[in-house]
C-alpha cells in the first residue's frame, strides 16, 4: 500500500471523477444527500441548533444559506450551523466504517461552498461522493480504535472529508489537498464526552466549517504538514498507540468499492431521530408486543443482551433531556412496547413524552447487559445486534432477537417511500408545502441543477 498514505489520498482526491462511479454509488449518494437536507431541516429549530445561528449571524449577512431560515450568512458559518442542525437530531446517516456520521460534515461544507460559488449540482455532488470516500479510507486504518480511546469519529475523521470535498470543488491539485489535510489535522477535536449533550453535534458543524477553512486557505497558499496522516507527530502517531493503527491501510481500496456501496460497513439511514444502539432493541420490542397483545402493565422486567460497544455507547438509563434519550436503550425499548412502532416522526424524542410518567417508569426496569454470543463480535454490521427478554409478572418470558436495524447494512434496504415520508415530516417544521415539493424536485435531479442556488433558495422559508 501506499508509501506516504496523505499524499496517496490527496492524489486519488484530484484525479476522481462522478463519471467514474457505477451508477449505483450515485444513486446512493443522492438519497443520501435528500436525507441529510431532511436532517437539517428537522433539525433547525432545535434550540441548540438556535443558539449557533444566533452566533454565525453575528457574523453579518453573506451569499450561503441557513437551512430553514431566512437568513444567508458567509459559507462558513452557513457550514458551521447547517453541519449542527444536520446532527442535533441523531437523525443522519451512519456510517459503520468510521463509526460515525459522514455526510453531516462533508454536504453542509460543500453545499455553502458551492453556493456562494454558484456551483452546478453535479460538481458538488462529485465533491460530496469523494469527501464521503475520504472519510471511509482513513478510516480504514484508524477506526475502530480511534473511537473506542474516546474520540468521536464523525467529527474527528469528518474534518477530512469536508476538506477534501471543498478542496476537490475550489480545483485543487494533490499538493493542495494534502495541504489542506495538514490544516484540518490541527483542527480535528470531537470527544466521545460529549455524547448526549448538544455539543455532540456540534462536532459536525465544526467539522463541516473547519473542513472549508482548510480548504480554502490551502487554495491561498497557506502552507501545512504534506504527511499529516502518518508523519511524525502526526494524526494517527498523536491519536493512538502505535500498535493500535495501520498506515498501510489507509487509502486501500480507493472507490473499489465506493464507501456507498461497501458490504457490511456502508452506510445507514436512520428512520428514528435517536442513536443507532437502541434501534434493533426497539425493533424487537415492537415484535414482541404485537406478537403477544403485551399489557406493559403485565411487565416486570426487561432486560437487552447486546454488544459490548451498544452498551458502552448508550449510556444513560432513563433520560433527563433528549440528547440523553438518544443515547438510552431504555428509552426506545419503552416508547416502542408502549407505542407498539418505533418511528413515528420526532415526538417519541420529544421533550414532552420525556416528561410521560408510563414510559419513563418502563424505562426504569431496563437492563442492559452483554450477549454471551456478541462478546467478541468484529462485524461491523452486528455493532447493535442483540436479544430482548421481557419479563412478565406470572413469570413467563417473551424474547427476540436482530441482528441488523432496518435501512442500515445487512437488514432492510431503505425504500423511497421511506425517504420520502421522512423529507416530508422534517420539511415541515421548516418550509411549507409548497417549498417542500419544490425542494423535493431540486434533489431528486440534483445532478442537473446548474446552479445549487436552485435548491438553496427552496430550503429558506417564505418571506412574511
Amino acid at each position: 500500500m501506499p508509501e506516504h498514505p496523505t499524499r496517496y489520498i490527496a492524489e486519488r482526491v484530484a484525479e476522481t471523477r462522478i463519471g467514474d462511479a457505477p451508477p449505483e454509488a450515485v444513486r446512493i449518494a443522492k438519497d443520501l444527500i435528500l436525507d441529510t437536507v431532511a436532517c437539517m431541516l428537522a433539525g433547525a429549530i432545535e434550540p441548540g441548533t438556535h443558539i449557533v445561528k444566533e452566533f454565525a449571524r453575528r457574523s453579518g449577512a453573506g451569499q450561503a444559506t441557513l437551512v430553514g431560515f431566512p437568513d444567508r450568512v458567509p459559507a462558513f458559518q452557513a457550514a458551521l450551523v447547517n453541519g449542527t442542525s444536520a446532527a442535533i437530531l441523531d437523525y443522519d446517516d451512519t456510517s459503520w466504517r468510521s463509526i460515525g456520521h459522514p455526510s453531516g460534515c462533508v454536504l453542509p461544507a460543500v453545499l455553502a461552498l458551492g453556493e456562494e460559488r454558484a456551483a452546478g449540482g453535479r460538481k458538488v455532488l462529485e465533491a460530496y461522493m469523494v469527501g464521503y470516500e475520504v472519510i471511509g479510507k482513513i478510516a480504514r486504518g484508524l477506526v475502530p480504535a480511534l473511537y473506542r480511546r474516546g474520540r468521536h469519529t464523525t467529527g474527528a475523521l469528518g474534518i477530512f472529508g469536508a476538506a477534501a470535498a471543498c478542496g476537490k470543488l475550489l480545483g485543487l491539485d494533490a499538493e493542495g489537498i494534502a495541504r489542506a489535510f495538514g490544516i484540518a489535522a490541527s483542527c480535528s477535536g470531537a470527544l466521545r464526552a460529549a455524547l448526549g449533550s448538544m455539543t455532540k453535534s456540534l462536532h459536525s458543524g465544526h467539522a463541516a466549517a473547519n473542513g472549508l477553512m482548510a480548504a480554502r486557505l490551502a487554495a491561498d497558499g497557506f502552507t501545512a504538514p504534506a504527511d499529516v496522516l502518518e508523519g511524525t507527530h502526526g494524526f494517527a502517531a498523536t491519536s493512538l498507540p502505535e500498535e493500535e493503527y495501520d498506515l498501510d491501510a489507509i487509502g486501500q481500496g480507493w472507490a473499489a468499492p465506493w464507501e456507498f456501496l461497501a458490504p457490511s460497513v456502508g452506510p445507514g439511514i436512520n428512520l428514528v431521530p435517536s442513536g443507532t444502539t437502541g434501534f434493533c432493541a426497539a425493533e424487537c420490542a415492537v415484535e414482541i408486543a404485537k406478537r403477544h397483545d403485551l399489557d406493559p402493565a403485565a411487565v416486570a422486567r426487561i432486560q437487552w443482551a447486546t454488544t459490548p460497544f451498544a452498551r458502552d455507547v448508550a449510556r444513560f438509563g432513563v433520560p433527563e433531556t433528549r440528547h440523553e434519550a438518544f443515547y438510552s436503550i431504555g428509552w426506545s425499548i419503552a416508547i416502542a412496547l408502549l407505542d407498539r412502532r418505533f418511528g413515528v416522526g420526532i415526538g417519541q424524542f420529544g421533550e414532552e413524552r420525556l416528561r410521560d410518567p408510563a414510559t419513563r417508569a418502563l424505562c426504569a426496569r431496563v437492563g442492559v447487559s452483554v450477549h454471551a454470543d456478541l462478546a467478541t463480535v468484529t462485524d461491523p454490521s452486528l455493532s447493535v445486534a442483540g436479544e430482548l427478554v421481557v419479563t412478565l409478572e406470572d413469570g413467563r418470558q417473551l424474547r427476540c432477537m436482530r441482528r441488523h436495524p432496518r435501512a442500515y447494512p445487512g437488514g432492510e434496504p431503505w425504500t423511497e417511500e421511506q425517504l420520502l415520508e421522512k423529507y416530508r415530516d422534517a420539511a415541515a417544521r421548516a418550509l411549507d408545502r409548497g417549498r417542500t415539493d419544490a425542494s423535493l424536485g431540486c434533489l431528486r435531479a440534483f445532478e442537473t441543477l446548474a446552479d445549487v442556488r436552485d435548491l438553496t433558495a427552496k430550503l429558506r422559508p417564505a418571506a412574511p
